[in-house]
């Protein structure tokens, strides 16, 4: 036994203590002390070295566990010393990531001495090698995305820093997604409606077990894709002119095809099924038939005497009668249900379905085996709609008219491993006019016009299905209908997209049954899509084609949301260029004297920056300057100078913004070579902009 002698404050026997013991006592201590001192105070093991991650995936996942700053003791400060505070802390946690991401990349990375033992020649293609498959893995990319983001954004903390674990939650549903879901359960939820209703149809569809939520909010699992579409069989018209009736009607369409930006070659395909339930009526009886009626019986009257004669003519209603000219008129309301599959193909894929091979249709159930760039949209929508049909003899007039609301679903296969995904409310408005002679149902020649609105309200994100986080997320989807929220490496990025698409379509011919022989005029389709990303970017695009020439203006929006005119980029596609024309544009691009030669028809893609249109416009001034000379450019501006439909070169140099030089490349784009090579001879030099050719049978 030892005691501890403590000068004071410590736990043995204190220097007064030990004055006031015997000599005797005060030796025995002394001399246990020296027997057996004191243990020295007991010092904390240190931690174990926690491990450097060995592969860029463990890099990765220990990047994003590490917690955000805490802001849980800046609560009850004002907003100004919160900010002080708070953003160092976001500083110090951004340059601990980015110097955690720099050293995994240094660590992991393949070294050229790692192959010191193999031939010069084979070490360095063995290095190579090794290089490329590490900069192609995903998780590696994440490390560069990670290092480069908290090198620029080091005052910030990304949204994905923050998101919890992707749950299914009802109660989080839109509303239009709220009634999707009570529509496809039969219930016909008000357009407007009470607070009390509201409550009521979220305390319905919180009832829903998970699996039967996300079917009904993912309308592509009601999809079979051995057959694309039940009832595909079905004959596409089942005539239905009066009372309470119902139809199954199965339609397949596949468009002609379109050369989009990227001279990417794609058709459309259009299969639905519709179950509809209608109630109509028919005035087979009119006032004109009773009387044409009678007229047959009376047949005696013609020719009766002059007097009677005169009389019937003199009242086109009894002469056309008496002539047994048949008149009609029907109306009918109809209500049911529509899922349609609606896929963007590749050329060969759209070869192989005009074949008959439906297997080709893109399947989101296999988004790997779909060829980039194609993609797929199902939607589930509660129809509305009503028909009107009149005859006068045989001329005849009909129009439909058809409102559909409910949900969409959507994969599209972007490069590599990535897809997009996408899913939220549909409405959608169809019109078609018919005039001609003959029914629509069986027989009928004359003009038809189509015309359709649809509005999309989207949840979208990019996923990454080389890696397992975004592969999860992807089953996730599928079973859920609900998109991830940014969540890398496997969410890449997620935001809202708000789409507005328009279509036009006009036929002229005959039409038999389900089958039409005639001439269809150049189609039109806008399409409008704001995307607003996570990370706090938008994205606008807008898209037009009409026949053989698709235009298409991107740019960001600042965050007064305008237009980032500097970031914008302006393309247009022209198919089927001739080749003398596609000479002439060549030789605007390189050296307007020369002459070239294309065998064959080309595609040709024009690509324009902002800075580009403008110094077209100013070549086009050039040249009108250099062939005209005198007052000429202040009187165009002025106004003074009719603008014709060919003065392709007027309407550019009067142009005040790149919108309207743009405006002027698209009106009759056919001829444009032609234009633009003028101007550069003109003018003395190529034309601004890229200039992209692609032959037409590629």
């Amino acid at each position: 036994m030892s005691l501890a002698i403590d000068g004071g404050g410590g736990g043995g026997i204190g220097s007064a203590t030990l004055r006031r013991l015997g000599e005797e006592d005060r030796r025995a201590i002394r001399e246990a002390e020296a027997a057996d001192p004191p243990p020295p105070p007991a010092v904390a093991a240190p931690a174990p070295p926690v491990a450097a991650p060995s592969t860029a995936r463990e890099a990765v996942q220990a990047l994003h566990a590490k917690p955000p700053p805490r802001t849980d003791d800046l609560a009850g400060l004002s907003w100004s010393v919160q900010q002080a505070m708070y953003t160092p802390r976001v500083e110090a946690w951004n340059d601990e990531r980015r110097d955690e991401a720099r050293d995994a990349l240094a660590r992991l990375a393949p070294l050229r001495s790692d192959f010191d033992g193999l031939p010069p020649r084979l070490a360095q293609a063995e290095y190579a090698d090794a290089r490329a498959r590490f900069e192609a893995d995903p998780y590696v990319r994440e490390l560069q995305r990670i290092e480069t983001e908290a090198s620029t954004q080091r005052d910030r903390v990304p949204a994905y820093a923050t998101a919890t674990e992707p749950t299914v939650d009802v109660q989080q549903l839109s509303l239009p997604e709220m009634k999707g879901v009570l529509s496809a359960l039969g219930v016909q939820f008000p357009d407007n409606p009470t607070p009390a209703q509201l409550q009521a149809g979220f305390e319905i569809a919180a009832t829903l077990p998970r699996s039967l939520a996300g079917l009904l909010l993912n309308p592509g699992l009601q999809v079979s894709y051995e057959t694309p579409v039940a009832g595909l069989g079905t004959s596409p018209f089942i005539p239905v002119r009066a009372g309470a009736t119902v139809t199954l009607a199965g339609q397949a369409e596949l468009s002609g095809v379109t050369v989009g930006p990227g001279f990417e070659q794609t058709q459309t395909l259009d299969l639905q099924v519709e179950l509809r339930g209608g109630t109509g009526f028919g005035t087979q009886t009119t006032l004109q038939q009773k009387i044409a009626r009678w007229a047959g019986q009376a047949g005696w009257l013609l020719g009766r005497s002059d007097e009677v004669q005169q009389l019937i003519d003199s009242s086109p209603l009894l002469k056309n009668s008496l002539r047994g000219l048949p008149v009609s008129f029907s109306y009918e309301q109809t209500a049911g249900a529509r899922l349609s599959y609606e896929a963007v193909v590749t050329a060969d894929q759209g070869a192989r379905i005009a074949g008959g091979d439906l297997t080709a249709a893109p399947n989101p159930f296999d988004p790997l085996a779909m060829p980039e760039g194609s993609s797929v949209l199902i939607r589930g929508q509660a129809l509305e709609g009503s028909s009107l049909d009149v005859g006068y003899k045989l001329p005849r007039v009909g129009s439909t008219h058809t409102e559909l609301e409910g949900l969409g679903f959507g994969v599209r296969r972007t490069g590599g491993g990535t897809v997009e995904v996408m899913a939220g409310p549909v409405s959608t408005v169809e019109n078609d006019l018919f005039v001609g002679i003959g029914h629509r149902a069986w027989i009928s020649a004359g003009i038809s016009a189509q015309h359709s609105m649809e509005s999309q309200s989207l949840r979208v994100a990019t996923l990454d299905l080389a890696t397992q986080e975004g592969r999860d997320a992807y089953q996730s989807f599928l079973a859920t209908g609900q998109v991830p929220d940014w969540r890398p490496p496997g969410v890449l990025r997620s935001g809202t997209s708000e789409v507005f698409e328009a279509q036009q379509q006009a036929y002229a011919g005959l039409n038999v049954g389900s089958a039409s022989i005639g001439i269809a005029g150049p189609g039109s389709d806008l399409l409008i899509a704001e995307t607003r990303w996570q990370d706090g970017r938008v994205e606008q695009t807008t898209t037009y084609q009409l026949g053989n020439a698709t235009s298409e203006v991107s740019f960001p929006r600042d965050a007064a949301g305008q237009a980032v005119l500097g970031q914008t980029t302006w393309r247009l596609v022209v198919a089927d260029t001739h080749p003398a024309l596609a000479g002439y544009l060549a030789a605007a691009d390189t050296d307007p004297a020369a002459v070239v030669h294309f065998d064959g028809a080309q595609h040709v893609q024009y690509t324009f920056t902002t800075d580009d249109l403008m110094a077209l416009r100013q070549q086009a001034r050039d040249a009108l300057q250099a062939t005209i000379g005198g007052d000429f450019l202040e009187r165009l501006d002025r106004g003074e100078v009719a603008l014709g439909i060919p003065d392709r070169d007027l309407a550019i140099a009067a142009a005040t913004s790149p919108e309207a030089v743009f405006l002027a490349l698209e009106t009759h784009p056919e001829w444009l070579p032609e234009d633009l090579l003028g101007m550069a001879m003109g003018s003395g030099r190529t034309m601004p902009g890229q200039v992209e050719f692609r032959a037409a049978g590629d």
